[in-house]
């Protein structure tokens, strides 16, 4: 179970996600590069360290304040390449994402407020942290402030220096297909994702 004083559906919710919300509502299409290195998180891993091909659909809930937010998503990653796509209950496209090597592109809405809202990186920071080998992640960090730890197979915590940032709790052994819950402390959200997996091309 998530920490007793962050209930996974009491805390804030991911700023990228509450901007998709938002920009479903009010903008135009823009595209644009965003930098390797995430603004408020961990540098974005390269896809290929996954080291396996994997696609799946995710039922995602997010949480902020009093207000919860569901949608789908499909997280595709092949070789270097990774897109995340999200859609509404109805099926309208929301967001996308496609990271090729270290270079992300966003495809989402634009927003006057968009300058007040967590960046898009930090969405694949939470995917990258709940999904990606343990090792592949602690190679990617070393000499950097950011460090992960996992004491069982059900919980992982990422600090930066000794400041714990998130956890995430797993349900299930394989978080490709099946639960498992994400805490951001510093920014007060969390995430409930169901995954289910998907045939790989």
């Amino acid at each position: 179970m998530p920490h007793r004083r962050h209930h996974p559906f009491r805390v804030g919710v991911l700023g990228a996600l509450t901007a998709c919300a938002m920009f479903a509502l009010v903008g135009c299409v823009a595209t644009r590069q965003a930098p390797q290195t995430a603004i408020q998180g961990f540098a974005l891993l390269n896809p290929s360290t996954l080291q396996t091909n994997r696609r799946a659909q995710q039922v995602l809930r997010a949480a902020f304040a009093n207000q919860e937010i569901t949608m789908t998503t499909v997280i595709d990653v092949q070789g270097d390449k990774l897109n995340v796509v999200g859609v509404t209950a109805t099926g309208q496209r929301v967001f996308s994402l496609h990271m090729a090597g270290t270079e992300l592109t966003v495809d989402s809405r634009d927003s006057a407020v968009g300058a007040n809202l967590l960046p898009p990186q930090q969405l694949l920071n939470d995917l990258q942290l709940a999904y990606w080998p343990l090792s592949a992640l602690q190679s990617a960090m070393q000499g950097s402030p950011w460090r992960v730890k996992q004491s069982d197979a059900h919980t992982r915590r990422l600090y930066r220096e000794d400041k714990l940032l998130a956890e995430v709790h797993y349900a299930d052994s394989d978080p490709w297909n099946g639960r498992f819950w994400l805490v951001n402390f510093q920014f007060g959200y969390s995430l409930a994702i169901e995954s289910r997996l998907l045939p790989t091309p």
